[in-house]
């Protein structure tokens, strides 16, 4: 487990390859759960079925925007600016309205900011080549 942590949040991914690999995601989330009427499924269903596939789609979704950060010679643990940010939007405050721009903003960069073509501390440029089908076989040696 701890090999396929390391690989997972390793390396870098280019901007194109980032939109389609979040694209395929969430269409792959709204094909499972958009069909599903959440009033009928049974608790057990919803706890023994659900939540695995959710965190597996978080994981996934975690490791696209750190591979991103990398590709932009970011450390990682930008990812807080937006947990921070979605947290503070969502207390209530009268200064929630700006920590919406911020998490608006960090997605904008990480859409739209160009990678650097150059190696660094991360990885080389050739690693930026990704592979989607892959990164599904890693996490699901998780559970």
């Amino acid at each position: 487990m701890r090999n396929v942590s390391k690989n997972l949040f390793r390396g870098r991914i280019g901007r194109r390859d980032f939109f389609l690999a979040y694209l395929i995601l969430l269409l792959l989330l709204f094909g499972i759960f958009l069909p599903l009427n959440f009033e009928s499924v049974a608790l057990g269903l919803y706890l023994y079925f659900f939540i695995p596939i959710i965190l597996v789609f978080l994981i996934l979704g975690i490791s696209l925007q750190v591979r991103r950060l990398h590709d932009m010679n970011f450390s990682g643990l930008f990812i807080f600016v937006m947990v921070i940010s979605i947290i503070m939007a969502k207390s209530g405050s009268d200064w929630g309205r700006i920590f919406y721009y911020i998490d608006a903003l960090y997605w904008a960069v990480l859409f739209f900011s160009p990678g650097k073509n150059e190696n660094n501390k991360y990885g080389d440029v050739s690693s930026k080549n990704f592979n989607l089908v892959r990164t599904f076989f890693n996490i699901g040696r998780f559970f």
